[in-house]
């Protein structure tokens, strides 16, 4: 799947806990939220976020591009965005959402 970088900003205690909010949800669904620990602002690394599958390693969501392999290339409203589509039931669920 692959996520343009959301626009929004958010103040430093909002980013936290929304991330804290996204984090939980998604170690209820099986999944673990990765922040980048890029330190340089300029890096393109840099606050991006990724949604690991613990249990095998593996990335779920967050290439920047298809054939990335260095991830964190969602902002915390692209995580709200895969959550919520991720939650829909199969019935509903746009096409390329891949079976979890």
């Amino acid at each position: 799947m692959i996520v343009e970088r959301a626009t929004h900003h958010y103040r430093p205690m909002q980013a936290k806990v929304l991330a804290d909010r996204l984090r939980r949800k998604l170690a209820r669904m099986g999944f673990r939220l990765q922040k980048s620990r890029t330190q340089d602002p300029d890096a393109l690394l840099c606050g991006g976020y990724q949604i690991v599958d613990p249990e095998h390693g593996g990335l779920v969501a967050g290439w920047r591009y298809p054939g990335d392999s260095r991830g964190f290339g969602m902002a915390l409203e692209d995580v709200r965005r895969w959550i919520d589509e991720a939650e829909l039931p199969k019935s509903t669920q746009p096409k390329g959402l891949a079976a979890r």
